[in-house]
């Protein structure tokens, strides 16, 4: 139980940040946010490092020279899996990648800088204590699938529709919480969080107005071409949750075996 006792103190600590957020300015909030969020992530943490009489290496939380470079793996896995999907639904439906790029201002920088803490903050939350924790008690497939769930649930209450949430967060979960259980910690999934969340909003993927391309219809699409693009994305996250999983099935298969 400790587990979700640890995501229901961070879930409740990520509101309270989301209450104190509103009382900056639209410009700053998030990034307020995201910080709090660390905040609240590394109390939480903290609180469960007292009741277990435990270091912080004992939750993923330890600094190395390799540490800078897990992270930048991340990165590059991150710039990978958004690539191929940003090239599979153009490649696939009428949907065009054009270079318009936004004039890189104080507006814009605002606008990117709160990617990275919001990014790991959650890491913080879903892939350190309750992650190994799951994983050490119960493997990696419970692991893998509660948080995943708890992840979905988790931006529900923030506002995503059930259907986003589990063809969103909850795929992109298991690529997070794999590489957590393998890495020993959140340096690559917040590598790969932080790059997958920018290049969406370079991309203009989330009405981004630091989009340096905007991926859209030409001039004169049918609308049934248009109405291909959703059914296309929904079934390339798909693949991606199959590819996840299979992953995940031959790493459990190669712990076992070692075993």
């Amino acid at each position: 139980m400790k587990p979700f006792a640890f995501l229901l103190l961070f879930v409740g600590l990520l509101m309270l940040s989301g209450v104190v957020r509103m009382m900056f300015s639209p410009d700053i909030n998030f990034l307020i946010y995201g910080i709090l969020g660390c905040a609240a992530g590394y109390l939480t943490v903290f609180v469960f490092l007292k009741i277990e009489k435990k270091s912080w290496s004992d939750f993923g939380f330890s600094w190395d020279r390799r540490t800078p470079l897990r992270f930048l793996s991340g990165v590059g896995i991150g710039v990978i899996l958004m690539t191929v999907i940003v090239f599979s639904l153009v490649s696939l439906t009428a949907l065009r990648i054009r270079f318009e790029p936004s004039v890189f201002d104080a507006k814009v920088l605002m606008m990117l800088l709160p990617i990275f803490p919001l990014a790991l903050m959650e890491e913080i939350g879903f892939r350190s204590y309750a992650q190994r924790e799951l994983n050490d008690k119960y493997g990696i497939w419970v692991s893998q699938i509660v948080i995943a769930l708890a992840f979905a649930l988790y931006h529900i209450l923030n506002g995503w529709t059930i259907g986003l949430a589990f063809s969103g967060p909850f795929v992109w979960a298991f690529i997070f919480g794999l590489s957590a259980i393998r890495s020993g910690g959140i340096a690559m999934p917040t590598g790969i969080h932080f790059a997958l969340n920018i290049l969406q909003g370079l991309a203009g993927l989330k009405g981004s107005q630091a989009a340096l391309f905007k991926i859209d219809y030409p001039p004169g699409t049918p609308q049934s071409a248009m109405a291909q693009a959703d059914p296309t994305g929904v079934l390339l996250h798909m693949t991606a949750l199959l590819i996840f999983l299979i992953l995940t099935y031959f790493y459990n298969k190669k712990i076992v075996k070692i075993k």
